[in-house]
Order: C-alpha cells, then structure tokens, then sequence
C-alpha cells in the first residue's frame, strides 16, 4: 500500500518561496521513505506568493481572505501585486501604501495577471465594520499595524 502525502505550505517569508518549501519538504520526505507518494500544493495566504500558488499553476477559482488591517489600502496592495498600476494626476505610480491613494487619479488595468481571465475570484472575511468612519478599517486595524491617529485620519481620507 502507497502512503499519499500531501505537503502544502505557505511561504517561508524572506528565504524560501511557498513552492520552494514545497518541493524541500517532498525532497526530504521521498528521502526518508522511497514508497510515499508526495503532492506538492503550495497555498498562499493572501501575502508574497499567492500569484505563483493561485494564478501561475492554472487554478480556476481563487478565495481571497481579507481581514481588517488588509482592507486599510482598499485593496490596492492586491490589485497591485495582480499587476494594477495606481497612478497620480501626472500618470506616475503612487508610492505603496494605503496613504498614497489620496494622490490617485486613475488605475491601470492593462497588466492584469492573465490567469484573471479565467479564474473567479471569491472574497472571504471576517470582518464586519464599516470601511471609514470611527469604526471603519483605519480606525480598528491600523494602530495593529503601527498607525498613529494622524496615519489614521489619511487612510480614511484615502479611503473615502
């Protein structure tokens, strides 16, 4: 009987990608033991690597799982590493951060990540307040990422 072995990790931040983990885990494991069957799937969390985990392998539907600290940008950290350019009045890109946005003009679709074309996108949270306000995702998330009140202000009037 074939021991199956499914190895699905998420990056190593900084050193090793998620399909990088991947594959030295199943070279270690196929080491120890010659009759495992090992299935490398690399997940992602949302974070560095979700393109190479969720797009690139040729996946049909993508669940992004957004939390409040997440959600401080609008999305545009996502978009942007799914290729999105954000630009300002003059067409130059805004700088990262939620906090840019204030300066934003208009989005450039046009480098969209082609695996787009053919997956669905499906959003999934845990979170249940506003975006702006007292309550909104600036206010409750941002100081857990190192906000200051007037940082705060900013997000939300990128935000709006």
């Amino acid at each position: 009987m074939v021991t199956r072995v499914i190895v699905a990790p998420d990056k190593f931040k900084g050193p090793l990608t998620a399909t990088a983990v991947a594959a030295s885990v199943a070279a270690g494991l196929r080491r120890s033991a010659a009759d495992l069957e090992v299935v490398q799937n690399p997940v992602a969390d949302c974070g560095d690597g979700t393109l190479e985990a969720a797009l690139a392998a040729g996946c049909a539907r993508v669940v992004v799982g957004i939390g409040g600290s997440a959600s401080t940008d609008g999305g545009a950290g996502m978009l942007g590493a799914l290729g999105a350019r954000f630009l300002d009045a003059d067409g130059v890109d805004l700088p990262l951060g939620g906090g840019a946005l204030t300066r934003l003009d208009r989005v450039d679709l046009s480098r969209l990540h082609p695996g787009l074309d053919r997956a669905e996108v499906v959003l999934a949270t845990d979170v249940y307040n506003p975006l702006l306000g007292p309550r909104g995702t600036p206010a409750v998330y941002g100081p857990q990422r190192g906000a200051s009140p007037a940082d705060i202000e900013v997000l939300d009037a990128a935000l709006a």
